[in-house]
């Protein structure tokens, strides 16, 4: 059994990050599951007295920032993964354990600290080539409060299947749409600011957040596209909405038939140049180059395309 954990009462700003179990993306985005998210982080407002200060979810793992007025963060902790995942499982029709057996905690020591953190958080579906930008991301993010100055985000959710079997009548649409709203906090430093300060916050904020996206975009060349979430979602050979059945095949988790022949296919061709490669710079001493196009590159843009 793991020790317990000890959270110094003296830290009050904490990152918490917690991944689906077997990197599932039980957290991609869809409207019921976007609401279910934010259901949970106003709840986790409303039963304990924290400040949320910021978080990203993405397809199979979390970020949350907090701002703790007690120390129990294990409870809390406990509460809302077990929560989130309870309803999460029902969304996916699926049983069985949902997350990774512990959360990480980062202590986060000074202001700075908590602006390092919350930037890379809000960042995190950037570097990740989810977006081209940050305000693109559909999915759980409490970016746009920042970069629009909000206190607060909402999600509403509009449960058409049960409208319906209740015979759709239009009158009574408001009692199946639900709204949850969550008040989104700030770093330390922003609490003594003027009007004029914090529009520089707001401004510096959204700056870094511009720089990072044209880094990523350097990063992934003209070439390559951004996919959808969708796409990466439907693309992972572990996603999977049920509990899959025993079955004595034995599947790798590696990756696809497709993909595992692909990678096959370029060790044999780089195993045959290099052979050449080697057996003329025995007979002759002199350093040749790979036959072009025999060396990847061109092996992750087929990965990508399979």
């Amino acid at each position: 059994m793991s020790a317990p954990r000890y959270h110094p009462p003296s830290v009050v700003y904490w990152m918490l990050s917690s991944k689906c179990v077997d990197d599932q993306m039980l957290l991609a985005p869809s409207p019921r599951v976007r609401f279910v998210i934010m259901l949970w982080l106003s709840r986790l407002q409303t039963r304990y007295d924290v400040e949320i200060v910021g978080f990203v979810f993405m397809g199979d793992h979390f970020h949350i920032v907090l701002r703790l007025r007690m120390s129990r963060l294990p409870a809390i902790m406990q509460s809302f993964k077990s929560g989130l995942a309870k309803a999460l499982n029902k969304v996916h029709d699926r049983r069985g354990a949902f997350w990774m057996e512990r959360y990480h905690d980062d202590a986060l020591l000074d202001d700075a600290s908590v602006v390092t953190h919350v930037n890379y958080m809000h960042a995190n579906p950037v570097r990740a080539h989810l977006v081209a930008r940050a305000d693109e991301y559909p999915g759980i993010s409490s970016w746009k409060a920042y970069a629009e100055d909000l206190i607060s985000l909402s999600e509403t959710y509009f449960d058409e299947a049960q409208w319906l079997a209740a015979g759709g009548v239009e009158s009574k649409r408001a009692r199946y749409t639900q709204t949850a709203t969550v008040t989104i906090g700030r770093p330390p430093g922003w609490d003594s600011l003027s009007a004029q300060g914090r529009r520089r916050a707001v401004a510096a904020c959204v700056s870094e957040m511009r720089a990072e996206e044209r880094r990523c975009a350097v990063e992934r060349g003209e070439a390559r596209e951004v996919p959808t979430v969708r796409a990466l979602v439907d693309r992972d050979p572990r996603s999977r909405a049920k509990s899959p059945k025993r079955s004595a095949r034995t599947k790798r988790a590696s990756g696809t038939d497709a993909q595992l022949e692909l990678f096959e296919e370029a060790y044999r061709e780089v195993m045959l140049a290099y052979r050449a490669a080697s057996a003329a710079f025995r007979a002759t001493g002199v350093l040749g180059p790979f036959p072009a196009g025999t060396y990847p590159p061109r092996l992750m843009y087929a990965l990508l395309e399979s």
